[in-house]
């Protein structure tokens, strides 16, 4: 599936064109945004074995702006909430990338800088978003789709396609930050909606179905992730064969098949949908051994509140989980986890949009 990134019809606040010079086919600012998203099922499993993982885009979402200010060598991050923080670099010096909360965006712009003919000079890229933060949404993917997606519409001449948004994305996270992120979160923040997500087959989307026909709680733990650190630790288990970890690839493996067809159909069997959600949850648990102990609490007190099923999104070790509930459900699940020290997100359901121009 390709997306032009400019001549959408999309309506609402984050629909935008760039203001193009015609004799150029440059433009001096540009805007795009994508979703977060919730893994169903299947974590991991793109970077381990290729194998499908399934994912439903979240309508929180990060927007990323780029402008350009003169011909100035210096390329100007700005990052809002959490951090609140900017940063300046000298174009030689873009490569030279430091653990900042602007990294991303650095990352991103010094992708496209050494892969296209995009000139950065004068650039400022600033970036807000909706979703918690090192939770376990996507939220750094998210970040590096809508500014790749940003700078591409700068220069009309550029490959603009979501394709090409995403693999720059992908190279950004993976080549120049060397976070060991897998496919799975930049296309699943890329396409939107409810999709199958298959690495080892190009890689390959498929959508499932535009909405999961009920309501989400995102739950965040406030348990910041350190989502490098959690993918070695996982990697350097699978390297060594370890018997939990193949047991956990191969049962999930049989979930997310399961799922495939559930998710598809025209009608969801909610109860039977929300009970696979709640084994990948234990698989998780019991074999990967990330999730945690008010991950695990807050997942007992949903499911006995009347969620269909609940289960830790992302790498685990802390962060975000999630329930698919009945909207009736939703104020008892708010009222089972109100003495917890955790935040709540309440959705009616998923986004079934993916990259759009941001307003």
């Amino acid at each position: 599936m390709r997306a032009a990134l400019v001549t959408s019809q999309e309506k609402g606040r984050h629909a935008s064109r760039p203001s193009v010079n015609d004799e150029t086919g440059e433009a001096a600012a540009c805007a795009a945004s994508v979703p977060g998203r919730i893994c169903i099922a299947g974590e991991s499993l793109d970077w381990m074995t290729g194998d499908a993982s399934i994912t439903a885009a979240i309508p929180a979402r990060t927007t990323v702006r780029a402008a350009r200010g003169g011909d100035s060598d210096v390329v100007t991050f700005r990052v809002g909430e959490p951090f609140n923080a900017s940063q300046r670099v000298l174009l030689p010096e873009l490569g030279r990338l430091s653990n900042t909360p602007a990294r991303y965006l650095q990352a991103t712009a010094y992708e496209l800088a050494t892969a296209t003919t995009v000139d950065l000079r004068g650039l400022t890229l600033s970036s807000e978003t909706d979703l918690p933060v090192a939770a376990g949404t996507s939220s750094s993917a998210a970040v590096t789709v809508a500014a790749s997606a940003a700078i591409l519409g700068l220069v009309k001449a550029l490959d603009r396609s979501l394709d090409t948004a995403v693999a720059h994305a992908h190279s950004a996270e993976t080549v120049h930050l060397g976070t060991g992120a897998g496919w799975m979160d930049f296309l699943a923040c890329g396409h939107g909606g409810v999709v199958r997500i298959q690495p080892n087959a190009g890689p390959k989307v498929t959508r499932l179905a535009e909405s999961l026909q009920c309501s989400i709680v995102l739950v965040d733990t406030m348990e910041r992730r350190k989502t490098p650190t959690v993918l070695a630790t996982k990697r350097a288990r699978f390297e060594r064969a370890d018997p939990a970890l193949n047991t956990y690839v191969d049962e999930v493996g049989h979930v997310v098949r399961e799922l495939t067809g559930r998710l598809a159909s025209t009608s969801i069997a909610h109860d039977a949908v929300g009970a696979l959600v709640s084994h990948a949850q234990e698989l998780l648990r019991r074999l990967v051994g990330c999730s945690t102990e008010l991950i695990d609490e807050c997942a007992a007190r949903m499911m006995n509140a009347g969620a269909f099923g609940a289960k830790l999104s992302g790498s685990g070790y802390g962060g975000c989980l999630f329930a698919l509930a009945p909207p009736d459900a939703v104020a008892s699940i708010r009222s089972a986890l109100s003495t917890l020290p955790i935040t709540t997100h309440l959705f009616d359901d998923c986004e079934p949009r993916g990259l759009l121009p941001g307003a």
